[in-house]
C-alpha cells in the first residue's frame, strides 16, 4: 500500500500606493510545533465549513510556515495580529529556531517514505528585498530568492509552475495563471510539500474488493476497499460519538489516523468539535490490538482559497492598505491572495503488500472479537508526525470515488 500526499501553498504579495500572545516554551521546536497545532485546529473547522463539507485535503502547517515567513516580515498592528492567530512565540529567535530544527527533522527520504518540503520566494525583477528578511527566510525556512519579470506573466507562470512540479514529483500543476502576475505583482512565497509512503502494516491487493459505503442514509454505492488484519492502536472517542485506528507507515515517524463517526451522517458533527481531538487523547484512548480494518481506496484533488477562511479566522490586517510588511521592503505591501493546492492518493502496491500480510478474509459484517473497523461512511482522516506532534495533514472523504 503506498499513499502519496502533495500540497502546494502559494501567498501572493501585492504592492500598493497607500491613499493575548502565544507563550514561549523552553525548547523552541515544541513551541513551533505548538503553535502549528493551535493553528491547525480552527484552520481546518473553518476551511472543512467553506468547503461545504465535501472531499477535502489540506495541510495546516503548509499554511502556517508561509504565513509565518510573512509574520516576521511584518510590524505594528499586522505582526500583532498574526502573531495571535498563528500563536507564534513571543521571542522571535524561539520561533526561527524553532522552524529552523522543525524543517531540518522533518525532510526525509528512504526506501519507504519520502516526505519533503521547500519554500521558495519569486520576486519582482524591479523591487528589492531588505537583506536582514532574505538573511531570516534563508537561514531559518531554508528558502532562495528567484526573480520574476512581471511584464511577461506566461513565461513566469510558467516558471513558477515547474518549480512547484518538480517539488511535487509533478502532482501539482498550474497552480498559478498568466492573470495572476501583473504590474502590481510584488512577489509570490511558495510552500511545497510532498509525501509518499508504505505501509508498515501492509494491505494486500488481491483482497480489495467492492463493499458498501454511505454517502448518507438514502445514497449507498460500491467502491473499492481494502483489507487488512493485523495489530494496530484503535479506540472509541465516546464524546465525539467517533472511533479512530493509527495505520504507522514503514521506517518512519508519520501515521495516519482515521476517525470514523458513529453515525451515517455524524461527519459535520465531528469536525465542529474537532478542537477535542489529541496526541495525547490518541495514546490514552488506544489499546494496540489486531483488528479486521476495512478502508477504501480515495484519490482526489483540492483547490483551497484561504483568503476568506483567513479573515474568518481574524487574519484581516493583511490583506488590506493598512497591512505593514516594512521588515521586506521600504514599498507598501499587501497580501493579495493565498492558494493551497493538495493531492491525495491512497492505493496498493501489491509487491510490498504480500509479505506481512495475512491472507485470510472475513464476511463484511464480522463483529466479533477480534473488533472490526469498517470505515463505511464519511470519516476525517490526519497525517502526523509523532516525533515532532505535529498535524501534517487533514481531510475529509465524503465520497471515495470523486475525484
Amino acid at each position: 500500500m503506498r499513499f502519496t500526499v502533495t500540497v502546494m501553498l502559494i501567498l501572493c504579495l501585492y504592492s500598493f500606493i497607500s491613499c493575548t500572545m502565544a507563550t514561549s516554551l523552553n525548547n523552541p521546536l515544541l513551541a513551533v510545533s505548538g503553535s502549528i497545532e493551535n493553528f491547525s485546529v480552527n484552520f481546518f473547522k473553518t476551511v472543512a465549513h467553506n468547503s461545504n463539507y465535501e472531499n477535502l485535503i489540506s495541510s495546516p502547517a503548509s499554511a502556517h510556515i508561509i504565513l509565518s515567513m510573512a509574520a516576521y516580515g511584518a510590524n505594528d498592528k499586522t505582526a500583532l495580529q498574526m502573531q495571535k492567530i498563528l500563536h507564534l512565540p513571543n521571542k522571535k529567535s524561539d520561533g526561527q529556531q524553532g522552524f529552523q530544527t522543525l524543517l531540518e527533522h522533518l525532510n526525509v527520504s528512504n526506501k519507504d517514505v519520502t516526505f519533503n518540503m521547500a519554500s521558495r520566494i519569486y520576486i519582482a525583477n524591479k523591487y528589492q528585498l531588505k537583506n536582514k528578511y532574505k538573511e531570516m527566510i534563508n537561514n531559518y525556512f531554508f528558502s532562495n530568492v528567484c526573480e520574476l519579470d512581471v511584464t511577461t506573466p506566461q513565461k513566469s507562470a510558467q516558471l513558477i509552475n515547474a518549480w512547484i512540479e518538480k517539488q511535487t514529483s509533478n502532482k501539482i500543476h498550474d497552480i498559478v495563471a498568466d492573470g495572476d502576475i501583473t504590474a502590481n505583482t510584488y512577489m509570490f512565497l511558495l510552500n511545497a510539500i510532498y509525501f509518499k509512503g508504505n505501509w508498515k502494516k501492509s494491505f494486500l491487493e488481491k483482497s480489495t474488493e467492492n463493499k458498501s459505503f454511505y454517502i448518507s442514509k438514502k445514497i449507498k454505492k460500491q467502491v473499492p476497499t481494502m483489507f487488512n488484519y493485523d495489530e494496530y492502536v484503535n479506540g472509541n472517542l465516546p464524546d465525539l460519538k467517533a472511533q479512530f485506528i493509527v495505520l504507522p507507515y514503514r521506517n518512519s515517524d508519520l501515521s495516519m489516523v482515521i476517525i470514523i463517526p458513529n453515525r451515517i451522517e455524524g461527519l459535520n458533527n465531528l469536525i465542529r468539535n474537532y478542537n477535542s481531538l489529541n496526541y495525547t487523547r490518541l495514546d490514552k484512548d488506544g489499546i494496540f490490538e489486531k483488528v479486521y480494518v476495512y478502508l477504501p481506496k480515495f484519490k482526489f484533488e483540492s483547490t483551497i482559497h484561504l483568503k476568506e477562511p483567513l479573515k474568518q479566522l481574524g487574519l484581516t490586517e493583511m490583506f488590506t492598505e493598512k497591512a505593514n510588511f516594512s521588515g521586506i521592503s521600504n514599498n507598501p505591501l499587501l497580501v493579495n491572495s493565498i492558494i493551497q493546492k493538495a493531492f491525495i492518493d491512497v492505493n496498493e502496491e501489491g509487491t510490498e503488500a504480500a509479505a506481512s500480510t495475512v491472507s485470510m478474509m472475513v464476511p463484511y459484517s464480522y463483529n466479533s472479537n477480534p473488533r472490526t473497523i469498517i470505515v463505511n461512511r464519511p470519516f476525517l482522516f490526519q497525517i502526523i508526525d509523532t516525533r515532532n506532534k505535529l498535524t501534517l495533514f487533514i481531510g475529509a472523504v465524503t465520497d471515495p470515488e470523486k475525484h
